[in-house]
């Protein structure tokens, strides 16, 4: 995108800086800096609810932690902490316009305009526990729990929400007898997108006392790409010192759920519109324009997604260790598609002139592409009957059946003001 402005930018001024007086005020360039929101782009992530257990009553006015219930096998009430919807949101940001013109006869142009955005988002949400919160001293030692619930919604759950916990357990005799546990979750999404516009068309001029109508036609390069990126972490983490006959120490074990998913789209295609220009004073002028384009080109899609389980265990490896016989991989090939899509374009500006050739402008620039194929997604479908691991909530131990689903196309829309400088030569 950067080279491509560069290199317009160069022949624009390369032309309208030739020194021969017959060209004078025949090019024009037109640099605007565009704050643009994107709408319509937006990727889910995942939906959660997080659960606390309500501690009971055991005396008139004394309440204790219902964690103990658990240990006993009882699900205990649960009430409502938070929720959320986690979005990769592209949304407002930079952007830039530059467009020229060359006046080919008195009424005729030839005129070139580029537009180009990038946007990249990110979310997590941590599925963590309060911790040792709660306590029960008995005469075998003392116990330390807490327990959170958590209802998730995940892209490639199919049954809809499934229950996860995140837990700490401890029972210490001693300082030298102990175990403990804690199992915590971790959802991460991460995403980009871009787009850009090559417009190449020819004008034809129609004036008048204090107004200019401008008829144009010509071709369309449109490019939009998006990626996106959702993690699923679990881990378990144990310490274990049982004296004398056992001293595990620690270990940990982390079922990570990956799906990666990018959509590549070009398409060329004809485009007209319709310009004018009225003058509202000596020095200011409101201009407008519509454009709309009907293009043909390519998507390219491709998915994968992936389950695997690492192991940690000081005593054996420093580092994080892989387990090459556990855990699965899915993937959508690339897959190519012919599409048609179809974007409008439309503008304002208010425009002052501070010189005959040098004018500063500001305004709105909103376009609208529609039929933008959506990024292909994973749905588990049941499991497969046969040995093996995968990351399913709190680290079952089963292989899912993968589909693989496309959503229906849709509409992404940008849109903001603009500001910028018109030179004439």
């Amino acid at each position: 995108m950067r080279k491509t402005l560069v290199i317009f930018l160069v022949l624009m001024l390369s032309l309208g800086l030739i020194s021969v007086p017959g060209f004078a005020e025949q090019a024009e360039l037109n640099l605007k800096y565009w704050h643009a929101g994107v709408g319509g782009a937006e990727l889910w992530i995942g939906d959660y609810e997080a659960y606390k257990a309500v501690p009971e009553e055991d005396e008139p006015g004394e309440l204790s932690c219902l964690g103990v219930h658990l240990l006993n096998g009882v699900l205990p009430e649960l009430e409502l902490v938070n929720k959320g919807k986690l979005m990769l949101q592209f949304g407002a940001g930079k952007g830039f316009i530059v467009s020229g013109s060359y006046s080919l006869f008195s009424t005729v142009s030839l005129g070139v305009s580029y537009w180009g955005l990038s946007r990249a988002d990110e979310v997590t949400k941590a599925l963590d526990n309060p911790g040792a919160e709660c306590e029960d001293e008995g005469d075998g030692g003392i116990d330390r729990w807490s327990n959170r619930y958590y209802a998730l919604t995940l892209p490639w759950l199919a049954d809809g929400e499934r229950e996860y916990q995140s837990k700490y357990l401890e029972h210490r005799s001693t300082d030298d007898d102990y175990w403990a546990h804690n199992s915590e979750g971790l959802i991460t999404g991460e995403g980009a997108l871009s787009m850009s516009a090559l417009d190449v068309s020819g004008t034809k001029a129609l004036s008048g006392a204090s107004w200019e109508l401008g008829l144009l036609g010509g071709i369309r390069r449109a490019v939009f790409n998006q990626d996106q990126s959702i993690g699923f972490v679990e881990l378990e983490e144990e310490w274990d010192k049982q004296l004398p006959e056992y001293d595990h120490l620690y270990w940990a074990t982390k079922y990570v759920t990956g799906f990666d998913s990018t959509l590549s789209v070009n398409a060329v295609g004809p485009q007209v519109g319709i310009e004018g220009t009225f003058a509202l004073g000596d020095k200011l002028l409101m201009k407008a324009g519509a454009k709309a384009g009907f293009l043909f080109g390519t998507s390219e899609t491709r998915a994968k997604i992936t389950g695997r389980v690492w192991h940690y265990a000081p005593a054996i490896s420093d580092e994080w260790l892989l387990r090459d016989d556990e855990g699965f991989e899915d993937e959508y090939p690339l897959s190519k598609d012919a599409i048609r899509i179809s974007t409008y374009d439309l503008s304002f500006d208010l425009a002052y002139h501070i010189t005959d050739q040098l004018s500063i402008e500001a305004g709105y620039y909103t376009s609208v592409w529609n039929d933008i194929p959506s990024l292909v997604q994973a749905r588990f479908d049941g499991i497969l009957d046969e040995p093996g691991a995968t990351t399913t909530l709190n680290g079952g131990y089963l292989i899912p059946i993968v589909v693989w689903e496309q959503p229906k196309p849709r509409a992404v829309t940008i849109g903001g003001l603009t500001v910028g400088l018109n030179v004439r030569f």
